[in-house]
């Protein structure tokens, strides 16, 4: 991970898509977090007040636009595109 903005974007999108990814995004954050301090780039306070302000954020932003992530799923599903998105591994020809 870096400080650039779509990296921070794309974090946020996996709380609306999918809650393990999330989890594993989180933690790539803490540690992220940790060697921003080692390094000597960021003093811990930085740190700690970005996650004390991105939190609550990252928390309103997936209760207001989770529903928005779900929509396109049911017509991924069935659209023309599923026997790609479906395929068994091994069984594409």
């Amino acid at each position: 991970m870096d400080d650039r903005p779509e990296t921070h974007y794309a974090v946020a999108a996996l709380f609306l898509l999918d809650r393990c990814l999330a989890l594993i995004a989180a933690l790539f954050a803490l540690f992220e977090g940790f060697t921003r301090v080692y390094v000597g780039d960021h003093y811990p306070h930085d740190v700690l007040a970005s996650a004390v302000l991105a939190l609550p954020v990252a928390y309103l932003v997936s209760m207001t636009l989770g529903h928005l992530a779900t929509r396109p799923v049911p017509r991924l599903r069935t659209g023309t595109l599923r026997p790609v998105l479906a395929a068994e591994p091994g069984t594409a020809r």
